[in-house]
């Protein structure tokens, strides 16, 4: 997907950037933590795909080596480990993000 679109970005101000997916019209808004979350995920989906395209490739040959194999089991691991470790900082990240919201609203019914 991000191939076939031109990413083009303009910060707004610290906290919010703007990225414009061409056609010009797709312009969507985010904080830069949404903007950092879409790009792991962009860098994790196409680590799944060459691992997909490994595995593909290993088994249409014949002899694989053992090396290789093993080498393919540690990327797939290495993969699970940095899906693992995102969402458990994107859960930690919302959380946060809740509880600021929650304690903006409180501080302002108390005012």
């Amino acid at each position: 997907m991000v191939g076939r679109y031109h990413m083009t970005n303009e910060i707004i101000n610290k906290s919010e950037m703007t990225i414009s997916l061409m056609p010009a019209h797709n312009v969507v808004k985010m904080t830069m933590g949404e903007w950092k979350a879409t790009f792991f995920i962009i860098i994790i989906f196409q680590l799944s795909q060459l691992n997909e395209q490994m595995g593909e490739i290993s088994s249409s040959q014949t002899n694989t080596s053992s090396g290789v194999l093993h080498t393919m089991q540690r990327h797939r691991e290495i993969l699970q480990d940095y899906k693992q470790e995102f969402h458990k900082t994107r859960s930690n990240y919302q959380a946060r993000r809740e509880k600021e919201e929650l304690l903006k609203s409180v501080r302002k019914d108390i005012e």
